[in-house]
């Protein structure tokens, strides 16, 4: 693993590991120049509304979370003709 572009890129980053999460494991970064963030893995829980599922004919799609809407959406364009309205 190498090092994060900037140091905002490596705050984004740290941000997406909440200060009151459970920790699994957690790596050490190399000291020295560089954005580097520690490889860090979470302990399960709190995560039942991460989307899962199979692509292709491997499943239907995605289930929770808000990517299950797109399974359930069809999206069209209404064109409404404005001519002789007082718009």
């Amino acid at each position: 693993m190498g090092p994060l572009i900037s140091a905002s890129r490596r705050e984004r980053v740290a941000g997406y590991v909440p200060d009151d999460a459970e920790v699994a494991f957690r790596g050490s970064a190399p000291s020295g120049p560089g954005f580097w963030f520690a490889p860090t893995v979470l302990a399960p829980g709190g995560v039942d509304s991460a989307p899962f599922g199979g692509f292709k004919q491997s499943g239907l799609g995605r289930e929770l979370g808000p990517d299950a809407l797109d399974a359930f959406t069809e999206t069209k364009n209404v064109f409404i003709s404005t001519v002789g309205t007082n718009y």
